[in-house]
């Protein structure tokens, strides 16, 4: 055991007591940050939930703890205009402390209390949570059919489809008969689709796609709505076409993510890979740009070329994250509220406070809203309601 591993307990026994000066609150601070401490974290908690350690703490000595932990190098969480979101993976060091130590001022179910008041409010954070999205869509076929995909079996689902656990394939599909299929995601739901041409496609919660079940002629057209995420198979002689109201997106074989939910200002075409042309049907005929790699076309009622995204930011939907990059709050509540499927109420006057960060979409919707509240956000779970204040 190192020296610094041995000052770790008596300094966590300390600050629970409230006993450290500023000097060993600092170098705790600093213990609780390093990886090399975890498994001496893990012991302590195990140890102090068998002996239902309780002390009183300061709220404010807590979340500064939380701050420095979380921020050892002193990222500027207090900046009016710009504020940090805790990344779910960095927060698992300062839930130690909290369990620890809690008067139960954060979530935790793990520790029976002698508090009547405590046992309640944990009682209550635990019926009002909400769980995050999953797998699932709803498959339209040309007679109106629908098929629930969260439900449905593996196998063959109707004479073009396939059906292999999160993902449908339309590769082997009956080729005689041709028609339009839609697949959706409702609120809470994401699912993934390969189309006859083999071209991938993802859809993001309360999206849709509307496509043809084999490829005929001298283009492959579907539309959409809400978030998609396109992998299109090459084709120099067959165009792949993405529409959406009077927008237009026009490939050859590449990998690009469009974003057209009504509730945002705009619509994003995001190049991840290839060259994509976008069309914007004006009063006048199409506007069109050339997007490269790295590029994002917005779209209102003109396009606007942003030369460099952060793609990481864009597809975190695809890889199990919130992304946020100076995102104000009803930014971030509008993606939650279609991953959670909740209804989001505002109440007084909400701070247009900026905030960056990554959350796990994989997270409740309470631990989600904690994280928040660390910086300053208040609000209150309702059911499937999250007013926020």
């Amino acid at each position: 055991m190192t020296e610094n591993q041995n000052r770790l307990e008596p300094l966590l026994d300390k600050f629970s007591q409230n006993e450290v000066n500023e000097s060993e609150f600092n170098e705790l601070c600093e213990l609780i940050a390093a990886s090399e401490n975890d498994t001496i974290l893990k012991v302590k908690l195990v140890n102090d939930i068998q002996q239902a350690k309780h002390y009183p703490i300061d709220k404010r000595k807590m979340d500064k703890m939380l701050l420095k932990v979380l921020y050892p190098e002193g990222a500027p969480v207090y900046q009016m205009q710009k504020r940090k979101i805790f990344s779910w993976t960095k927060i698992a060091a300062a839930a130690i402390i909290i369990l620890m130590v809690s008067a139960g001022v954060y979530w935790y179910t793990a520790i029976q209390t002698k508090s009547d008041k405590l046992i309640a409010k944990e009682e209550s954070s635990i019926q009002n949570d909400v769980a995050p999205g999953k797998e699932g869509a709803i498959l339209t076929l040309a007679n109106g059919k629908q098929i629930v995909l969260d439900s449905a079996g593996n196998g063959k689902i109707s004479d073009a489809a396939v059906k292999n656990g999160n993902e449908i394939s339309y590769l082997n599909g009956e080729k005689s008969i041709i028609e339009n299929n839609t697949m959706s995601t409702p609120n809470g739901r994401q699912f993934q689709l390969i189309l006859a041409d083999g071209s991938k496609v993802g859809l993001n919660a309360a999206s849709s796609i509307t496509f043809p079940t084999a490829f005929t002629g001298k283009e492959r057209k579907v539309s959409v709505t809400g978030e998609v995420y396109f992998a299109v198979a090459h084709n120099d002689k067959i165009p792949f076409i993405v529409e959406h109201n009077n927008i237009s997106v026009q490939v050859l074989g590449t990998h690009f993510n469009v974003n057209t939910y009504a509730d945002e200002t705009l619509s994003r075409i995001t190049l991840l890979q290839g060259s994509v042309k976008v069309a914007l049907l004006q009063a006048k005929g199409y506007k069109t740009i050339i997007l490269k790699p790295n590029q994002q076309a917005q779209v209102t009622s003109e396009i606007k070329i942003v030369n460099v995204v952060d793609v990481d930011e864009v597809m975190a939907w695809k890889n199990g994250l919130f992304n946020f990059k100076n995102a104000d709050i009803k930014e971030i509540m509008r993606q939650a509220a279609r991953w959670y499927d909740v209804d989001v109420i505002y109440e007084g006057n909400i701070s247009n406070e900026k905030f960056i960060g990554k959350v796990a979409r994989n997270t409740n919707l309470s631990e989600m809203m904690k994280i928040l509240e660390l910086n300053g956000v208040k609000y209150r779970i309702e059911g499937k309601k999250v007013i926020v204040m």
